[in-house]
Parts: structure tokens; C-alpha cells; sequence
């Protein structure tokens, strides 16, 4: 069995933890030569490489007596006062010195880095065991202060393609369609602190290899994206960083090493919201809101607070449950009891909870975090706890929308397979309104290929009404009661057939169209429903549609077909009463070539129908704002200069694709988008794809940071992440802030209705007008402003209802 050894380094006081193992083979002290533009570092155990011609990074690692592995280390990355990214190559930085150094126990390599604000040192050391010791320290130009650090170490060589995002495809906790994993131990640093902990780790599925908490973790060789040793942003700009590793190659196969790292930074912050709940011995329960991402290895937080939510009738409220310890805690589930007022309770099966697990980010976008960054919600099942390693809980309280006002109170025991190991008091404030209105509508559409890739053709069909119906409990909605195929215009819609001259020769069966158009919007609640029947593009293409092929639109034979079928679905509209609450779209995403297609479609329709609405996605054109009556445009092209005026001529404005969904931004990018939807007066918000799942992509590049990926598949249908669940609650807020401007609107003049709207002032103040990432770049900040807002709105909102009453 391998044992551990610990290195320590006066000045830095940086510890390294790694393995010695025994192979078998006497080991000497290492020896350093040079060969062409390698230089080799190697004793009886082990042979390591480096590159001269990629600033001296290590290239191949390799047990004596197998074959080198290839490797890529992608090297250091800073960021600079220019916001740039750095990385560590001849490109970027200028070789300055290189030292060896050969002793009586060890060799050690030195590579010295510079360019105009940094210098950054780089060293190795072999010692008489197969470990190499990796160390790096950096040192900024106090006027460029670095602000963040990414370092990638991948061993590139293999067989088996291992997927960008490693964990997510699980069941029950094994591996079921991947082999790699990262561990749930891995150091993720927002607020970095010193700390001890493994980084990567690889499960082969076919050994049955699993981990449990503590170390150590190996890898193998995989895919370039795989790896990552150790990447973080500072909430401050730091001027000096050191960090280090130790790489074991592994006894029985050449395919393996265990990495362990060790960061030292003096910028320790702990988040403004966290507060401990409760404390049993060396057990803490300490808690967040949920705005606020907690990394495994952020501060304790060192003020005292119980846990005291606040939610309307009808809501869910969620928070952050994070358990630390002082010695090692295995299979441990949250039990809960009722929450009760002595009159009413909240029963325990409105509780739930999931483990708040890492998604890993290779770099960082717009100088978000990088490395290991708290996204996956993987479901109740049990979970173990290392000492100094946090553990958090993703718990959600659902308020059914008949719970009576009052203060609820109740708790969750933190339970061991024999005791209990903490008891953690709960309380939820329900408030005396209710947030059972849709005033701003969420249509999020899942992609049917990335379904049935994963779950097979036929479980697919399952599953499109299993991800639709998690949107719907979730406040939001497929975009069509027609969602049940790929193809939008087909499924649900009506059937008809053509003679030649266009005219429909069937009768027109509408029974499953009205089934599928009732339920949906009485199980969504929206106002309105988006009916696909005359769309003729899609993602900025014309494309096939139920009239004929794209070639034949507008000819005269495809025009007697479209406007036959729009006659006989006017009449049924109108016997239905529904016509005021359709919404027809065209087009989505047309190219300006397109535009005068879409435009003589909309004229041809508004003469079968003169109240019908429609709707074509895209980049603004003010000839379709002529015929259109809904302009929807990408949220990131969204100008309030456009969309304003176009309102007050009583044009609906939407927007989609929405910002701030990839991973490294802060949680507070998701959820205040809705507070902006609503200061905007933006009726709906759009989003194509929210399983774009790049492991079931040929495209390395297809959704980067998880951006259209906001649910995670699982065998029993959707996972939820805490993007999508900030989505749910930023919808909520929508809601209280549409509450809240009725109400102030319909108060008599008064010192209250003053407050009121001063505290709406305030709620669009916190929020932009045209909405970008980069303005949340201060999480701790908007998450504490967010969550303080909201509960005095909620408290204004009862006090508009009392004194109406």
C-alpha cells in the first residue's frame, strides 16, 4: 500500500501531500540530461519531460520500464489589469533563467518567466521515490494586480474519449455513460483560503472503481478538456501566489497518477449572507442564501444566525445548507420534521434536498471563476463529509398555495447510518399573499435530439413530457403545446389534406389540438399561447413546413394551402374563444434577406384574420416591427431606446436567449434578469435550448460554460442545477415586483404608498438597462442587496394589502 510523506517550506509555508509508492525497484536519486528539446528528469522510478521549446512545461510522464504517456500542461494563466488572459508560453512570456540542480536525494529543475507585469518561477523535483513535486510562485506589477489563476494539467493519450463535463450522467451514483469524474473534494476557490485537498480524479466504469471522500484521487490519460489541476478568481486583486502539487505515477498501469495541490493566498473572505445554524462538537451547520455560490473550501462564516426563510403562498424558497466537519463523516442524509405554527404545519414531503455538487470550468469567461464551480444538483442520497472540505445542501421548502399566514417553525437532523450527528433549527415567515400569477411568461424548449441521444429514441418521447412537465412546476414552459416532436408544426397540430389546386379535402379533426391547447394553458397559467402551425424558418434558414417545401413558399399552390387552413383554424379559434389568446410564430432568427418573406406572409394571414398576432425572433428590423405584433430580440441586443417606443405603440417587446447563464457567472446574473424583464416591461423571455449537452455533441465547442444547458440528464428524467433553480426564483421575484407596482398604483396617496415607491425606484436601480454579465461581477454584494430587497418588498406588499383592507 502506498504511504503518505509531508513537505514543508519555510516562508510560504505550502504543504504538499503525496504518495510514496513502493515499486518494487531500488530507488536512487534523480539524474537531469538533455536530449534534443527535451530535457529528462528520471531515477529507477519514474522518467518526467520537458519541453524547451514550451517554456520547460512537463510534456510525458512515465513509470521506468513503460511507455511515456503524452502530456499537455497548459500552464499558468493570469489575468491583468487589461482583463486579458495569459498563458503561460513563449508567446505570452520570455524564458529569464533556468536552473538545475542535482544533490545527493533529489534533481530539481527551475524555470524563471517574465513579460511586462509578471514573473512567474516554476519548479521540479524527483526525489528518490516516483513523486514529482511541482511548485509555482507569481509575482504581480503592483499596478497590474492579478485578479485570477487557471492551471490545466492534462495527460492527452487514450483510447476512450472522456467527456468535457464529467459528473453529470449518473445513477445512483455510479457512472453509467462516462469514465471520468471529478471529485466533489476538489478546491474551487471564489473566496480562496489555504487549504489541502485532491484535485482530479478518473473512474473507470468497467473496474467498478468509486471514491468516497478524502484522498487520493487519480486520473488517467483523457480527452484535452478533462483535467484541470487548480484554477480561481480573487474577490480582490492579489499581487503574489503560490501554489503546489505532487504527480504519482501509479503501480499497475502506466495510465494513472495521483495529483494533490496546495494554495496559499492571505485573501480570505467569507460571504456577507452565511451565518452558522447550529454546532454539535466539530459538526457546524452553517447556511447561505441562495444567490450566493458556496465552494467547498470557503471560510466558515463567524457570525450566528438561524435559519429564517420568507416565502409567499404558493412559493418555493431555497437555500444553502453547508455541513463541516472536523473528522470524517460517511452516508449521511438530512431527515426533516413538519414545520408547524401550533395550528397548521408545512408537512415534511414539501422538503427536499440535493447535493450541491461542481461542474468544472477549463477558463473562466468575462473574469468569472474558474476550476470547480457549484452547479449540479444531484438528489437526495447519502453523502460523506471530509474534515476542512464543506459539504453543501441545496434545500428547497414548497409552500403550498392554501398554507394560512404565520411564522412556521421546525428543523432538519443531519443523520448518520446509528445517530444523529447535528440537529439544525428551520423556520419559513409565509406571507399573506400569494404568488400564483404568471405576469411575465418563461418558455424554455428542450432539444429533442440531445433527448434521444441520451435516452433512446423511444424513452425520448417519454422524456419530452417528463423535462416539459419540470418546467412547468418550476414556473416556466415549453414555448408550444405542440412540443411533442422535433418538428414544431407537426405532433399535436391539426391534419389536413391538399388537392392539387390547394384546397383541404378532409374534415379537420381538432381534438387533439384543443386537448393539448387547453391543458397547457391551464397548467401554465399564461395569458397567452405561441402556436407554431404557420412557422416557415428556424435558425435564420427557411425551412420545410406543413404548406409544402421551403422552394415553394408564397407560390400560389403553397399560398392556397396556407390560407385554406388559416380560414378554417380562424372559424375554430373563434368558436373556441381563443383567438385573443393565440400568438402565432413566424420565424425564427430571419436573415435580412428574409425579412420581405416574413413580411408578405404577416400581410397574407391579417387578410384570413385581421386580430391575429405574430411573432418573429431576431435581430431588430423595423420593416417586420410593421406587421408584427410581438418583437422578440436577443436579450443581449435588447436597446431600450428601440424597444421603449415600440411599446408605447402598443407592441409586445420579449427577449431570449438570456445572459448570465454560464457557469462562472455569479448567481445573482441569473436571477436578477428577471427583476430587469420586469423594469423593462418585457412580457416574455425565450430560451431554444436548455439541454444543449455538449458531451452528446461532435463539437468540442458546442455550449460553452453550460450556457444552454440549465437541466442535467438523469435515468429518471431532468436534473435540476442551481442556475435553473435561481431561474424559478428569480421568476417568483418577478412576480412580488409586478405585485407590488399594482398595488402601489391602486394605494391612496400616503406616507405608505411614498414608500412604496421608493422601494420600486430602488428595485430598478439595482438592475441595468441594458442587461450584461459584467454588471454582477461583485456576487457578494447584489447577493446580499437581492435578498434584502425582496424581503422588504415582501413586507410592503403586506402592508398595501392590510391598508386596502
Amino acid at each position: 500500500m502506498p504511504h503518505g510523506r509531508i513537505v514543508r517550506r519555510t516562508g510560504r509555508n505550502i504543504c504538499i501531500l503525496a504518495l510514496t509508492l513502493p515499486l518494487g525497484l531500488p530507488l536512487v536519486s534523480a539524474v537531469i540530461e538533455k536530449k534534443g528539446s527535451v530535457i529528462i528528469m528520471s531515477n529507477t522510478a519514474a522518467e518526467y519531460q520537458f519541453d524547451t521549446r514550451r517554456n520547460y512545461l512537463l510534456s510525458s510522464v512515465k513509470r521506468t520500464g513503460t511507455k511515456a504517456r503524452a502530456v499537455t500542461w497548459q500552464g499558468f494563466a493570469c489575468v491583468n489589469n487589461t482583463n486579458q488572459w495569459m498563458r503561460e508560453s513563449a508567446t505570452n512570456f520570455a524564458v529569464a533563467r533556468i536552473e538545475t540542480n542535482t544533490a545527493r536525494t533529489s534533481a530539481s529543475l527551475s524555470v524563471s518567466m517574465t513579460n511586462a507585469s509578471a514573473r512567474i518561477t516554476r519548479r521540479y523535483t524527483l526525489g528518490t521515490d516516483a513523486d514529482l513535486s511541482v511548485s509555482c510562485e507569481a509575482i504581480m506589477d503592483r499596478t497590474a494586480p492579478v485578479s485570477g489563476y487557471t492551471e490545466y494539467f492534462t495527460l492527452a493519450e487514450t483510447n476512450t474519449r472522456l467527456y468535457y463535463v464529467e459528473r453529470f450522467l449518473e445513477n445512483d451514483g455510479f457512472v453509467t455513460r462516462m469514465t471520468a469524474e471529478i471529485p466533489p473534494q476538489s478546491p474551487a476557490v471564489s473566496s480562496p483560503s489555504e487549504h489541502l485537498s485532491p484535485v482530479f480524479a478518473v473512474m473507470e466504469r468497467t473496474g467498478g472503481i468509486r471514491f468516497t471522500s478524502g484522498g487520493p484521487y487519480w486520473f488517467s490519460v483523457g480527452h484535452q478538456k478533462t483535467t484541470i489541476s487548480g484554477a480561481f478568481r480573487f474577490d480582490r486583486p492579489e499581487t503574489a501566489f503560490a501554489s503546489s502539487m505532487t504527480i504519482s505515477p501509479v503501480e499497475g498501469t502506466n495510465e494513472c497518477a495521483a495529483v494533490y495541490t496546495h494554495y496559499t493566498s492571505s485573501n480570505r473572505h467569507a460571504s456577507p449572507t452565511a451565518a452558522i445554524a447550529a454546532v454539535s462538537g466539530r459538526v457546524q451547520a452553517w447556511w447561505d442564501v441562495s444567490t450566493a455560490k458556496v465552494f467547498r473550501c470557503d471560510p466558515v462564516p463567524e457570525r450566528k444566525e438561524p435559519i429564517m426563510l420568507s416565502a409567499a403562498q404558493g412559493e418555493t424558497e431555497s437555500f444553502t445548507l453547508v455541513i463541516s466537519t472536523g473528522f470524517p463523516l460517511s452516508m449521511l442524509i438530512p431527515k426533516y420534521t413538519a414545520l408547524t405554527n401550533g395550528t397548521n404545519s408545512i408537512g415534511p414531503e414539501q422538503l427536499s434536498w440535493s447535493i450541491v455538487d461542481s461542474a468544472i470550468v477549463g477558463e473562466s469567461m468575462d473574469g468569472g471563476w474558474a476550476g470547480d464551480v457549484p452547479d449540479n444538483l444531484k438528489k437526495g442520497r447519502a453523502f460523506n463529509c471530509a474534515p476542512a472540505i464543506h459539504q453543501p445542501l441545496w434545500i428547497t421548502v414548497r409552500v403550498p398555495a392554501a398554507t394560512p399566514a404565520g411564522v412556521y417553525h421546525g428543523g432538519i437532523s443531519i443523520m448518520s447510518t446509528k445517530r444523529t450527528v447535528i440537529d439544525i433549527p428551520l423556520s419559513v415567515m409565509v406571507r399573506l399573499f400569494a404568488v400564483t400569477n404568471r405576469s411575465t411568461a418563461a418558455f424554455f424548449d428542450t432539444r429533442s435530439t440531445q433527448l434521444d441521444q441520451y435516452y433512446g429514441k423511444s424513452e425520448g418521447q417519454v422524456m419530452r413530457d417528463r423535462y416539459a412537465d419540470f418546467c412547468i412546476d418550476n414556473r416556466a414552459a415549453p414555448s408550444s403545446p405542440l412540443y411533442k416532436t422535433s418538428l414544431m408544426w407537426s405532433g399535436a397540430a391539426p391534419i389536413t389534406r391538399y388537392a392539387s389546386n390547394g384546397v383541404i379535402t378532409n374534415n379537420i379533426d381538432f381534438t387533439e389540438f384543443d386537448t393539448a391547447v387547453d391543458s397547457y394553458l391551464t397548467r401554465t397559467g399564461y395569458p397567452f399561447v405561441l402556436l407554431n402551425c404557420f412557422q416557415i424558418g428556424y435558425s435564420r434558414a427557411i425551412q420545410n413546413n406543413r404548406f409544402g417545401s421551403k422552394s415553394e413558399i408564397l407560390t400560389p399552390v403553397w399560398t392556397a394551402r396556407a390560407t385554406n387552413f388559416a380560414r378554417a383554424l380562424s372559424l375554430h379559434l373563434r368558436e373556441k374563444r381563443w383567438n385573443s389568446r393565440v400568438i402565432f410564430t413566424l420565424f425564427e432568427d430571419p436573415y435580412p434577406e428574409h425579412v420581405k418573406t416574413v413580411t408578405d406572409y404577416a400581410k397574407l394571414l391579417r387578410s384570413i384574420d385581421a386580430d391575429w398576432r405574430f411573432m418573429a425572433s431576431g435581430l431588430y428590423a423595423s420593416a417586420l416591427a410593421d406587421v408584427l405584433s410581438v418583437i422578440s430580440v436577443p436579450a443581449r441586443a435588447y436597446n431600450p431606446a428601440v424597444m421603449r417606443p415600440l411599446r408605447e405603440k402598443g407592441k409586445a417587446t420579449w427577449v431570449y436567449a438570456p445572459p448570465g447563464y454560464q457557469l462562472d457567472a455569479p448567481g445573482a446574473s441569473v436571477r436578477l434578469f428577471y427583476w430587469w424583464l420586469w423594469k423593462e416591461h418585457i412580457g416574455a423571455v425565450m430560451q431554444g435550448s436548455i439541454n444543449t449537452w455538449s458531451e452528446l455533441s461532435t463539437q468540442d465547442t458546442a455550449d460553452a460554460h453550460r450556457s444552454a444547458s440549465w437541466v442535467l440528464p438523469n435515468e429518471a428524467g431532468p436534473l435540476s442545477t442551481l442556475r435553473f433553480e435561481l431561474t424559478r426564483e428569480g421568476l417568483e421575484d418577478n412576480e412580488y415586483l409586478h405585485l407590488l407596482e399594482r398595488l402601489t398604483a391602486q394605494a391612496p396617496a400616503g406616507a405608505v404608498k411614498t414608500n412604496a415607491e421608493r422601494l420600486l425606484a430602488e428595485a430598478r436601480a439595482l438592475v441595468p438597462d441594458v442587461y450584461t454579465v459584467n454588471d454582477f461581477r461583485n456576487p457578494d454584494d447584489r447577493a446580499a442587496a437581492t435578498h434584502d430587497l425582496r424581503n422588504r418588498i415582501g413586507d410592503m406588499i403586506e402592508s398595501l394589502i392590510a391598508g386596502s383592507k
